[in-house]
């Protein structure tokens, strides 16, 4: 069975800049294949940063979050036809007030 007959419904937000690349798209759907995908609640891109915000409770377990940004590096790297560097942030316990002042930094474009 391949993985487009066992879709699930995910909650993910999608971080939109200016230039509305579409190609965030394929990195979702990456995640997805990869099982990372309820990993996070919102994904972006901007000025060729791959950016996922970890749920709280992927980011209070450090192993998890480790895992989880390797392998949004992996894929940031292969998946975008152009390499994306990836990062992960936290809305957990080591990540609030970083992730927050993130957020609030896109409020504002």
């Amino acid at each position: 069975m391949n993985w487009e007959t066992q879709l699930r419904a995910v909650n993910v937000a999608v971080i939109w800049d200016e230039d509305h690349d579409e190609r965030i798209i394929k990195i979702i759907e990456a995640c997805y294949r990869r099982r990372i995908l309820s990993s996070f609640i919102a994904l972006g891109e901007r000025k060729g940063i791959l950016t996922g915000v970890l749920s709280p409770i992927v980011s209070d377990h450090y192993w998890r979050a480790v895992f989880v940004d390797g392998q949004l590096t992996e894929i940031g790297a292969k998946e975008a036809d152009d390499y994306w560097c990836a990062e992960v942030r936290g809305v957990g316990h080591w990540g609030d007030r970083d992730t927050l002042a993130y957020l609030k930094k896109l409020e504002t474009r």
